[in-house]
């Protein structure tokens, strides 16, 4: 879904969302977009794959978006062994003067790591929790679920609110990996169809874990 140049306000500003490479040259030249968030774990099998890929992606990356920010989203339900490869590569992306911040949800992480943390899918919906979580994300997430009425109570000087408004939103995560349910030729992709024949698209990331989104597509734009 992408929408030709001219049919944007010149005065929004968006962030998204993207997997890949490829998706970063298509959206290089649209001036609207002001952040990136890039989430590489759907590409790589496993974890010892990605902590040896995503330095040299992420340093692509950032040479095809050369004029916007970055933010460098980690995999879901990282393990304690995971963390001192990230810490590495976070040092190497400094030292050769690529700056990014970091999208997690894990607390531990996000209060070991020497950067600036951005939080994703906390079901954020009120005042008392952005302060609880301020001190470790700089930039929170608000829940879908609320209304538009209890969106406008939310503040907080100290951190930035972010709304996602468009794409398929993320329903659940697990551990499951539907070995059973699937075919015996290999894919990172599948959908799982309930009783009314709704299609939830699942997909495996490098530390195997199945995320399974909405049928819907969120369109608030």
């Amino acid at each position: 879904h992408y929408r030709k140049f001219d049919l944007i306000s010149k005065d929004k500003k968006f962030n998204v969302y993207i997997y890949n490479l490829k998706q970063a040259k298509l959206i290089k030249d649209y001036s609207f977009i002001n952040e990136v968030y890039y989430d590489a774990s759907f590409n790589y099998d496993n974890m010892n794959a990605y902590s040896h890929g995503i330095y040299d992606e992420l340093e692509e990356l950032s040479k095809i978006l050369d004029d916007k920010k970055i933010i460098w989203i980690l995999p879901d339900l990282l393990l304690d062994e995971d963390l001192p490869h990230i810490g590495e590569i976070l040092v190497k992306l400094r030292f050769n003067n690529i700056d990014l911040q970091i999208q997690t949800d894990n607390i531990g992480v996000a209060s070991n790591l020497d950067a600036t943390t951005y939080s994703h899918r906390l079901n954020i919906y009120n005042n008392y929790t952005i302060r609880k979580l301020e001190k470790i994300f700089k930039r929170q997430v608000i829940s879908n679920e609320i209304s538009l009425h209890d969106i406008k109570q939310l503040h907080n000087e100290n951190v930035e609110l972010e709304y996602i408004v468009f794409g398929h939103t993320e329903d659940m995560i697990t551990r499951d990996n539907f070995e059973d349910l699937k075919p015996s030729y290999e894919n990172k992709c599948y959908y799982l169809k309930d009783k009314r024949n709704h299609e939830y698209k699942a997909v495996q990331d490098a530390n195997e874990n199945t995320h399974i989104y909405d049928y819907r597509i969120l369109n608030l734009t």
